[in-house]
């Protein structure tokens, strides 16, 4: 979905985005740059109210989100749920009508069905149809919208006067269910040929409790209807489904891909279809609508695709659903389950009022209310986000119909904003602020046919497929970092008050169309900031000649040109009258040494970010497996960048990370992961069932590349501190100047979840890789081969055979292989002294080796002592 996106090689630029569920920081991070390289700067959001209020803490993860795109939540009784993603331009054109929502999930996990529209007006003799009921649909939504987002639509209509022109059929429908509609179910059973199907297929992701909804198709079929469900993932009341008998064949969703080619180990099917059999031809529809009543009657907002009459059986081909269809019943499974109940927790029980926007204006902050009317003496708050405390209050005043809070003073850091009384209660849910600038013609980042060779320059899909799909496998959304104890501070436990009751979203919620679940205990919110740091490591990557498709962002860590632009528009009423600067190419080379910095900085500090945590290894009982995800998530990200060249907009040519920053990471991560023996590392405090399962499976497999690196890292750092650049140079990091000891113990850890090395496609994944001249790595890899098999007979296997007596250790040198009952086999790292031996003890925090008494061993290897790398001050004139 994400390619599809943005890399149709047409002239886009408007983008309007309909979700039930919206993962802010995904599109902030991820989508929004994907539309940004097609060209699309005008882009324009709705989405459900309530999953918009549920998701109010991930906004201040949205860094431009009423900015460069608006978000509009759309108030109803029922589910706001459509999934339609619809991009415009002067002469091209493309709908997607689907069931995914904009979240980790439904553009990239899940297993979802979308139908695609294009339009070329250099080509076509006219746009479908479905490109006019939709916009049309959208233009319906505008009337609750704020003034910014007004213009939005207004000029999306503007940029793209082919919508006007007569329609071009193909036989599909667009069929739009909501309130004031006709029930949808009426809306299907009107396009069959037959009052009644010969038989019926269904797959549903979500049922409501009675299957009302699953009740009703069933009725518009002669023969029983077969129900494909996921059991482990549909919500269904045991009860019910007893009820329903044997009007409904149970099968199990069985996922399409063949083993060998399947990048998802834990796919969702998530997918909404319903197929109609009759005769020899069926008809197919696909879209948002699950087997629900809400659904199915006029409650939701929905929209699907009804496909023309085809060939019986083709829709099972085309989708594989076979394979389910063959499957054993469930039905005894599904019986057994239990609906449970939660209690409604509708944001007009929490709220005086319904916040739909607030927007800037000359006249000051103007509010979009769909509920409720602020009490006289109320304030509005303007904050950073909505956990935070407020910059700053401002009074309210009635302008006609409009509530307008009047303007404050240094207001470029205000992103999110909420109604209070005078004590600071909160009376309605935060919102996003949209400024004027999101409204305004500003240059998009790329498009066109280029756009098609850019990305494949950069390998953008292969940076899709080894760290969206491999990562992903072990983490169910981007909440891929707990930080601290799960204990929230006193200051963010003051701020989820003042927010009313902050939720925090379950994995579920990214996957599927549930509600958020409130919080339960003590957890926390995952840092999914982060998948903006994803996105800005895979942005330095331009290749030569063009420069069109990088946005200038990325690379920047001060104000935008851009920014500085829409300024100037905003201040001449939104009016561009072509003098305004224009944009500097977006990758000189001062923004992308800027870049290269920021990364630098940022594997430094994830580094420095476990090590510290040793401080706390010995208290820590166990581990969520989210614990090492970042780590190995960062290795592939940085594996991927090391080493590899891009050329600036000036000519110059940069190494987007140098190999150096990218093995001191690696170590530093090994280091903490496994530590000595007595305490071990991060990796010894995850539990058995870990191991276990697909998730089991997905850990070893990013640990693997992990091997990889690591023993790369150590050859790495062995020939630039003994021949390379560094040789007259001593590394600050304990990890680094121990870097054979410490990649040998990684890998003897790992080995046993492991059974080989992840080498796959290294030029590809990792062209740092021959930076390290081939006898370098050769030499190395046979070393670590003789450590580990020291560890393990050791440490392992409890034999003492290699260890000599300890009246030997006295004259051993720093670098020299020892044991010892604490550390277990490790290595000296100053010159022995008599009974006083320092030991690098990798399970300690900070980089300076422990003074050890006795108990110390010599390590021999075919009878004499063994001297791994060491760099420190007692070796550095050798």
């Amino acid at each position: 979905m994400i390619d599809l996106l943005g890399h149709s090689g047409f002239d886009l630029r408007s983008s309007i985005v309909l979700t039930f569920s919206l993962d802010l920081p995904l599109y902030d991070g991820l989508i929004r740059r994907a539309l940004n390289r097609a060209g699309i700067w005008n882009q324009i959001t709705f989405c459900d109210f309530g999953c918009y209020v549920q998701d109010a803490p991930s906004h201040a993860a949205a860094l431009y989100a009423g900015k460069h795109y608006s978000v509009t939540p759309v108030w109803q009784n029922g589910a706001f749920h459509p999934k339609v993603y619809l991009l415009l331009g002067p002469r091209h054109g493309r709908l997607l009508i689907g069931s995914g929502n904009a979240t980790v999930g439904g553009l990239i996990r899940n297993a979802e069905v979308f139908g695609l529209f294009d339009y070329d007006g250099e080509k076509d003799a006219g746009p479908h149809s479905a490109f006019q009921s939709v916009f049309a649909f959208v233009e319906s939504l505008a009337g609750s919208a704020s003034d910014p987002v007004q213009k939005q639509i207004k000029s999306a209509r503007q940029m793209a006067p082919w919508l006007a022109v007569p329609p071009v059929e193909d036989g599909r429908r667009v069929l739009i269910g909501g309130p004031g509609r006709l029930p949808l179910s009426d809306q299907v059973a009107a396009l069959l040929p037959s009052k009644k199907s010969d038989d019926l297929i269904i797959c549903s992701s979500s049922f409501d409790r009675a299957l009302e909804g699953l009740r009703r198709l069933a009725s518009m079929c002669i023969a029983k209807a077969v129900c494909i469900v996921q059991p482990e993932h549909a919500e269904i009341d045991g009860q019910s489904v007893r009820r329903v008998g044997k009007a409904i064949d149970w099968r199990p969703f069985v996922d399409p891909y063949p083993k060998e080619k399947r990048q998802r180990k834990d796919v969702r099917a998530h997918a909404k279809v319903f197929i109609f059999g009759h005769g020899k031809t069926e008809t197919c529809i696909f879209g948002s609508a699950n087997a629900s009543a809400p659904a199915l009657g006029s409650t939701n907002t929905e929209i699907v695709v009804a496909l023309p009459q085809r060939a019986r059986g083709s829709i099972e081909k085309h989708l594989g659903l076979g394979a389910s269809i063959r499957a054993k019943s469930i039905e005894a499974e599904l019986s057994q389950k239990g609906w449970q109940d939660v209690d409604s927790d509708s944001p007009a029980d929490r709220f005086n009022c319904l916040l739909a926007a607030v927007s800037v204006s000359e006249s000051g902050y103007r509010l979009t209310l769909v509920s409720g009317t602020p009490p006289k003496n109320a304030l509005l708050a303007l904050a950073q986000s909505s956990l935070s405390r407020p910059l700053a209050t401002t009074t309210l005043r009635r302008d006609g119909n409009a509530h307008v809070g009047q303007k404050v003073s240094g207001d470029d850091a205000i992103k999110c904003a909420w109604i209070v009384d005078e004590s600071g209660k909160r009376l309605s849910n935060s919102v996003s602020v949209t400024w004027p600038m999101v409204a305004s013609p500003r240059k998009g980042g790329g498009g066109g046919a280029k756009i098609g060779q850019f990305l494949g320059a950069m390998q953008d899909g292969a940076v899709l497929g080894t760290i969206l799909f491999e990562l992903l496998d072990q983490f169910r959304d981007f909440e891929v970092i707990q930080a601290g104890s799960g204990k929230r501070g006193t200051a963010a436990k003051s701020a989820a008050q003042a927010e009313g009751k902050a939720q925090e979203q379950s994995a579920e919620f990214f996957y599927t169309d549930a509600k958020a679940d409130a919080a339960k205990g003590h957890q926390w919110m995952g840092d999914r900031i982060d998948l903006d740091i994803l996105a800005s490591l895979v942005q330095p990557l331009n290749p030569a000649g063009n420069a069109e498709g990088v946005e200038d962002e990325v690379y920047d860590d001060t104000k935008l040109d851009e920014e500085a632009e829409f300024r100037e528009i905003d201040e001449k009423k939104g009016v561009a009258t072509g003098t305004e600067k224009p944009r500097r190419d977006p990758t000189p080379s001062d923004k992308l040494e800027a870049a290269i910095r920021r990364l630098e900085r940022r594997l430094d500090r994830a580094a420095t970010s476990i090590e510290n945590a040793l401080q706390f290894l010995e208290n820590l009982q166990s581990l969520s497996p989210n614990g090492v995800a970042r780590q190995i998530w960062m290795t592939h990200i940085g594996a991927f960048l090391a080493g590899r060249k891009t050329v600036s907009a000036d000519g110059d040519e940069f190494t987007c990370l140098h190999p150096w920053y990218f093995a001191d990471y690696v170590l530093r991560i090994c280091r903490a992961l496994v530590g000595s023996k007595k305490v071990g590392g991060f990796l010894d405090r995850l539990s058995k069932s870990t191991w276990e399962g697909y998730d089991g499976e997905a850990l070893s497999r990013g640990l693997a590349f992990l091997w990889t690196c690591a023993e790369w890292a150590a050859a790495y750092m062995v020939h630039y501190y003994s021949n390379g650049e560094g040789k007259d140079e001593l590394p600050q990091s304990i990890a680094v100047a121990s870097a054979e000891l410490v990649a040998a113990r990684f890998i003897w850890k790992v080995s046993s979840h492991c059974e080989a090395p992840d080498q796959e496609s290294l030029t590809r994944r990792f062209p740092a890789w021959e930076t390290v001249p081939a006898k370098q790595r050769e030499l190395t890899h046979r070393r670590l081969a003789q450590v580990v098999q020291v560890i393990q007979c050791v440490e392992g296997l409890g034999a003492k055979s290699v260890l000599g007596p300890d009246t030997q250790t006295d004259a051993l040198k720093a670098g020299a292989l020892v044991h010892n009952p604490i550390t277990g086999v490790t290595m000296l790292a100053r010159d022995a002294a008599p009974r006083a031996y320092h030991l690098v003890n990798l399970s300690q925090i900070g980089d300076e080796p422990k003074k050890f008494g006795a108990v110390v061993a010599p390590v021999l290897v075919d009878g004499k002592p063994y001297h791994l790398f060491q760099r420190t001050d007692e070796n550095s004139a050798a």
